[in-house]
Parts: C-alpha cells; structure tokens; sequence
C-alpha cells in the first residue's frame, strides 16, 4: 500500500492518529467503528511479510478498533507529513 492509498482511507473513515504515549510520536492510525471496514480489513492479512503497512483488529462489544501501523516517516507530529 502507498501512502496516499492510506491517506485517502484515513480521510474517508476520519482516523485518527496513533502515537506513542510518552513522546507523542506518531506510529500510525486508528478508528473505533460499530462497522466493518473491508479496506482495513484487507491490511489484516498483508501478502508478504516486508509489506509497509500492517493493521490489527479488537472487536468487543459490537465495536471494532482498528490499529493501522505504518512507516513513521509517513506522520510527523501534526499528522501527515507532507
């Protein structure tokens, strides 16, 4: 996945950022939704193990999270870095 394919998925959903707890770095994204997301849910499985973006999913409770990890180059502290 490129990062404008991800960054169109984000926009589309309204992600947010997922960054690390004590320095605020960005690692990724994530979304909490009573819906499935079969774009996300395509990441789950990646089709190689170097693949750049790799997704996670806890459902409970009739909601799904979504964690999307990819490069940290990708996001800066204000969010995509451009």
């Amino acid at each position: 996945m490129k990062k404008a394919e991800l960054k169109a998925i984000a926009e589309r959903y309204g992600m947010g950022i997922l960054r690390e707890e004590i320095t605020n770095k960005a690692i990724g994204l994530y979304l909490e939704t009573e819906e499935d997301i079969p774009e996300l849910d395509e990441l789950l499985n990646p089709q190689s193990p170097h693949e750049a973006v790799v997704a996670t999913k806890l459902a409970a409770g009739g909601t799904n999270l979504y964690h999307v990890y990819c490069p940290t180059s990708w996001l800066d502290l204000w969010g995509w870095a451009d």
